[in-house]
């Protein structure tokens, strides 16, 4: 990796990252660009370590989780060597499923939800409706237990209800 100039990540801050669709929007100040380089960065680095839903909530940026959720592209019914191995790892069918072999994942398309209908990126959890609430969802509820036994000295978080009248 090139070393990050701070002047030039400055005055050029990526558009992909400031954008309201696909990036931070809620980034400002005269170091915008590095903030967002440096969230670039952790993204693709700590893929996978179980980083990213902690930065989010950090950035304040968790309107990101009412997006859709995409998988890989696929060009509809067929097979797939995922790994380029040369050995089908996936199979895409169409009506009556393939005789099965083992190490191999199968996947009628009707059980499907692709951006183009019959090919195109794969929706993930499209049945799930996403609402991320501002005012809600950053902050954990406080346990019933915990307020109950402080006689209500100790209120409930914003958007939270656990029943008590206290």
């Amino acid at each position: 990796m090139p070393h990050l100039s701070m002047a030039e990540a400055n005055a050029n801050p990526d558009p992909y990252l400031m954008s309201e669709t696909t990036g931070y929007p809620n980034v400002s100040g005269n170091n915008k660009g590095v903030i967002l380089e440096i969230r670039r960065e952790r993204t693709v680095e700590l893929m996978c370590e179980g980083h990213r839903y902690w930065d989010i909530m950090r950035w304040k940026a968790g309107k990101r989780f009412d997006r859709t959720f995409y998988g890989m592209y696929v060009n509809g019914v067929g097979e797939y060597d995922l790994d380029a191995d040369g050995v089908t790892d996936f199979v895409i069918y169409d009506g009556t499923a393939p005789v099965a072999e083992t190490g191999v994942s199968y996947m009628n398309i009707q059980d499907m939800t692709l951006t183009d209908k019959t090919k195109g990126k794969i929706v993930l959890h499209s049945n799930i409706p996403r609402n991320w609430d501002e005012g809600k969802d950053y902050l954990f509820p406080i346990p019933t237990e915990d307020r109950a036994i402080t006689g209500g000295i100790i209120t409930q978080n914003p958007g939270w209800n656990d029943g008590l009248d206290i």
